[in-house]
């Protein structure tokens, strides 16, 4: 695992595309291209990072990086997430909206709401 930095602010990425990021965990897990586009397009939608898919991680801004993360964790449908350094590099606003995704997110994983 490398660690690639940007000012001081450190992400754990493996690949240079957004999209290769997002697809390897669940292809190494062995699902299928078209479970993996369909998981993976599902959460990108909840969080618009459309345009984000052919960026490469080293250009993303650190609220950008940080959604990155909080999808890389969705995607494997966690029964705990622990949102501890993630969410505090991003100001106020967009704390509250990615929150709000998130809690969505996880309200149709588990039909909570």
């Amino acid at each position: 695992l490398f660690l690639k930095y940007k000012g001081n602010f450190r992400f754990p990425f493996l690949f240079q595309k957004v999209k290769d990021e997002l697809f390897y965990p669940l292809s190494n897990l062995g699902y299928s291209d078209n479970k993996i586009e369909k998981i993976v397009n599902k959460q990108i939608k909840y969080f618009n990072m459309e345009n984000l898919l052919d960026k490469n991680t080293y250009d993303l801004t650190d609220g950008e990086k940080s959604k990155l993360l909080i999808v890389l964790a969705l995607i494997h449908n966690p029964k705990l997430l622990v949102l501890d350094d993630i969410l505090s590099k991003l100001n106020f606003l967009i704390f509250l909206s990615t929150f709000k995704l998130i809690l969505i997110s996880f309200s149709f994983i588990f039909n909570i709401f």
